[in-house]
């Protein structure tokens, strides 16, 4: 048995001594099935990473955990609704650093607030986009991109999957680092407009590995550059920002667990516990590590260090919002 998996053995056993001793002060929680609320259409990238956790978290806390897609507004419409849910445990939602640190300095009125409305459970993934062109794209690399870009300000369509996503955050950060002008195009999710992008109906693309890949692989886009520090394994030709056009331009999106803020200390806790121990299933980290998802160290993605990564994005994408100019209507 090699030596990773000896650790991931005793990280699972770890937690599950750990969820028994919760489980026990949370008044036998859980009782009845738990529902995830992901706040973005099926097929997405984080409703395959909700789907593919709820599987080790039903089993380790020996009820079923369901998925509930309420998508709309960049995920503030699910994140809402998980807001005033009860505070039971019950009702969690996965969002990620769009849904609650992005979207507060997007929407001026954000109808929930990510640290006084939520509790942080736990950090589950995180992976980098890939931007993606039309076949049809009158440039073959970044600096090609960004040429046109300046020649025509205005003119270069990106596509978005919402005012708030992670292709939003992702494009935004590029256009205020390389300051160009270009026109935001947004859809209802990932799959609309890759749609899009594949027709050529618009010019680029940011979006997760996890949706990007297999339409690169399948020949019907370009892939131009990555956004994580290094270059992927499955893309080892395509550059990453920081090579390519912008120096300290890098972004991985991060992806985790929160219950609304009032949850009890003892559920909270025998939930974190499950997702640890759903970190180390063997399943989940191979369908994570196949989409070039980053799977946190497990001492690290607990409740406390989570939150802590939530509090400073919030300040990150609130001042690129506002060196950008960024509001969404």
């Amino acid at each position: 048995m090699t030596t990773l998996w000896k650790r991931i053995r005793t990280t699972v056993g770890m937690a599950a001594f750990a969820l028994s001793s919760h489980a026990a002060g949370a008044d036998g929680f859980p009782s009845h099935p738990i529902t995830i609320i992901v706040p973005f259409a099926a097929g997405g990238p984080v409703d395959i990473v909700a789907r593919t956790l709820a599987e080790p978290m039903s089993r380790i806390l020996k009820q079923p955990v369901l998925i509930d897609n309420t998508a709309g507004a960049g995920g503030s419409v699910g994140t809402t609704k998980a807001a005033r849910a009860p505070a039971d445990g019950y009702t969690l939602v996965l969002g990620h650093s769009g849904t609650h640190a992005f979207n507060q300095a997007l929407y001026p009125k954000l109808p929930y607030r990510p640290l006084e409305d939520f509790r942080a459970i736990a950090l589950v993934a995180s992976m980098p986009s890939v931007l993606s062109v039309k076949a049809a794209a009158p440039f073959d690399d970044i600096a090609g991109l960004l040429a046109y870009a300046r020649k025509n300000p205005g003119k270069l369509n990106f596509g978005t999957a919402g005012a708030g996503s992670v292709s939003h955050l992702a494009a935004a950060m590029l256009v205020d680092a390389a300051k160009i002008e270009v026109t935001f195009v947004p859809y209802r999710g990932s799959n609309p407009a890759f749609t899009d992008l594949i027709a050529g109906n618009i010019d680029a693309l940011f979006d997760t590995s996890v949706q990007a890949i297999p339409q690169i692989k399948g020949g019907r886009v370009r892939p131009l550059a990555v956004t994580a520090p290094q270059r992927l394994d499955s893309l080892p030709k395509i550059p990453t920002l920081e090579e390519a056009c912008c120096r300290n331009l890098s972004l991985e999106i991060w992806y985790g667990l929160f219950a609304p803020r009032g949850t009890p200390e003892p559920v909270v806790k025998a939930l974190e516990a499950a997702v640890l121990a759903s970190l180390a299933d063997r399943n989940y980290r191979t369908t994570m590590l196949s989409a070039n998802v980053h799977i946190p160290e497990i001492a690290k993605a607990n409740s406390s260090d989570f939150e802590a990564t939530v509090r400073r994005d919030i300040v990150r994408f609130g001042a690129l919002a506002q060196r950008a100019n960024l509001r969404a209507d």
